[in-house]
């Protein structure tokens, strides 16, 4: 039996957490067209997912990502691009965060 158990304890209490609930969220992996990709986050959306990430690379980051944000407002966005950047290009992150943001 675990210490755990033992002491009836949650594990994010044992690991210092403060939060009761946590947004839960979905990874997206890449779509053919930013339509497919808004109707795959609209399903998440109304399963109860509060935060989408979505997986991108260089060619498709301003055509999938971009819709995402303008159409489903509020939502908490992420983007993954598994190390596709530089830190040489962190302008243009930037000037895609700016208008994710705005």
């Amino acid at each position: 039996m675990s210490r755990r158990s033992k002491k009836n304890l949650s594990l994010a209490h044992l690991l210092g957490g403060t939060q009761s609930d946590i947004q839960c969220g979905v990874s997206l992996g890449l779509q053919v067209t930013p339509e497919v990709l808004l109707e795959k986050v609209a399903v998440e959306l109304r399963a109860g997912y509060q935060r989408v990430k979505l997986k991108i690379n260089r060619a498709k980051i301003w055509k999938l990502c971009a819709p995402s944000a303008m159409f489903t407002p509020g939502i908490l966005l992420s983007v993954d691009a598994n190390s596709a950047y530089t830190l040489a290009e962190l302008e243009h992150l930037e000037a895609f965060r700016r208008i994710l943001t705005s």
